[in-house]
């Protein structure tokens, strides 16, 4: 969630948007829109939901693209989902702020 709320402040600073909420507001109001959708989505039987932690992804490109593909049932491109993967986007770690 700290992750979360450091990337979305930034995003936030970077369109000229002042953030008026304090992280704990901030992070109350998602973890509720979390526990929603994940309701929501628990009740939906045409549906089947694979979480992938970005973290993982990014660490291990090819084991993560091999689940994806896994669960989705097809021989999709994994050269192609490996290197999609750019690791230098990921400038919010632990909720510290790399700009």
């Amino acid at each position: 969630m700290a992750e979360t709320l450091a990337s979305q402040k930034i995003m936030l600073e970077r369109k000229g948007i002042e953030d008026k909420q304090s992280n704990e507001e901030m992070a109350r109001f998602f973890e509720k829109h979390l526990f929603e959708i994940e309701k929501w989505l628990g009740k939906q039987a045409n549906m089947n939901i694979f979480y992938v932690n970005y973290s993982d992804i990014l660490e291990n490109p090819l084991k993560s693209s091999r689940l994806v593909n896994a669960f989705l049932g097809r021989s999709l491109n994994m050269d192609e989902m490996v290197n999609a993967v750019d690791k230098s986007l990921y400038r919010n770690r632990k909720g510290t702020m790399h700009v």
